[in-house]
């Protein structure tokens, strides 16, 4: 099954949290603005010492859910979302509605910082962006499951939350990654009504089979290599010409990919016969070597019934094969292994 996306490669995000130091913000006005002070304290050897110094402003208004003022960093942290563009929600928080978002930030007077500082602030956390109309949103969701389900670098589970369905690809192998898909006007409706009533032009341009798709990455280090940038700051990521989205996309499903074209090649043919033609090397080499795919090849082509597994013995050679094609990659990666496992014993 082939479905056709259109994607849009500024880079546009949603749920973001920057922080900035205290004196690249020109003032701070709380005057009007209800506000929480949290200081913390505690008594070390006799003497009162304060170990936090906080004043918390929320709910400004929609999109801008926090501004925490760090007296003891001398910095302040702004939480939102891109609801702050109000009706250009849906084009999200990229270089086109740059200007918008400094305006809604600073209109409440609440703080006031120049657009280059603003730039320059540090992103702790931000989801990476697409909508996405498609022909079939249920579709396109399980069509997403069924190929990521294949992979084994993900672990993708879909869910159903009300009337709104999607899935949460995630990865926690060597770092942690997540990629999710859903609708999001149904995700507005049903999570985020106030929002939709008050600003009904924002949902205009989403429909039922409008998809969004999200990435969010966990470390700083992992978006500067996803993004290519040098720096977290959100001008760096804004100017970003990476594709996050569809290359992160393309990951999540390549097993999945590899067993549909190989399926459509040799659709009619027996195992016994594949293996003939190709031999066990090519018929690996199909799946990149990966044998948790190859594996589900032989169990869709061999579905297993309440009285049999047909694809068992099969899957047990391909497990002997690929332990035999693989052994003299193993022996040499073993010498390494053995060094790490003795110098560990001795640390």
């Amino acid at each position: 099954m082939t479905f056709v996306y259109k994607f849009v490669y500024m880079i546009k995000l949603d749920s973001f949290k920057i922080k900035l130091p205290i004196e690249q913000i020109n003032n701070i006005d709380l005057s009007n603005h209800k506000h929480k002070h949290l200081p913390i304290s505690e008594t070390f050897a006799g003497k009162e010492k304060i170990i936090q110094d906080k004043i918390v402003v929320s709910n400004l208004d929609h999109g801008f859910n926090r501004v925490t003022i760090d007296n003891l960093q001398n910095e302040i942290i702004i939480e939102g979302s891109a609801k702050i563009l109000k009706s250009n929600y849906y084009d999200g928080i990229c270089l086109d509605t740059f200007e918008q978002l400094h305006h809604e930030l600073t209109r409440h007077k609440l703080i006031d910082v120049s657009q280059d500082n603003l730039m320059k602030s540090q992103m702790f956390t931000h989801d990476c962006t697409v909508n996405l109309d498609v022909k079939d949103i249920k579709q396109s969701v399980r069509a997403t499951v069924e190929h990521g389900s294949m992979s084994s670098n993900y672990i993708v589970k879909s869910f159903s939350k009300g009337s709104n369905f999607g899935f949460v690809a995630t990865r926690d192998v060597k770092y942690k990654e997540r990629m999710t898909g859903y609708s999001k006007l149904m995700e507005v409706i049903n999570t985020h009504s106030k929002f939709a009533k008050d600003c009904p032009e924002a949902i205009k341009r989403f429909n039922l089979n409008t998809l969004r798709l999200e990435s969010n990455f966990a470390s700083f280090k992992h978006v500067r290599e996803h993004f290519k940038v040098t720096s977290n700051t959100l001008g760096a990521i804004l100017n970003s010409q990476e594709n996050v989205n569809l290359k992160m996309f393309e990951r999540l499903i390549h097993a999945g990919k590899q067993l549909e074209l190989f399926s459509d090649a040799y659709e009619k043919m027996k195992f016994h016969d594949i293996i003939k033609e190709i031999g066990y090397k090519g018929f690996l080499e199909k799946f990149s070597y990966d044998l948790n795919a190859a594996k589900v090849f032989i169990s869709v082509k061999y579905p297993r019934t309440k009285k049999s597994d047909p694809g068992a013995r099969y899957k047990r050679i391909i497990e002997q094969k690929y332990a035999e094609l693989t052994k003299d990659q193993r022996h040499f990666n073993n010498q390494f292994i053995s060094e790490i496992t003795e110098k560990l014993k001795t640390a």
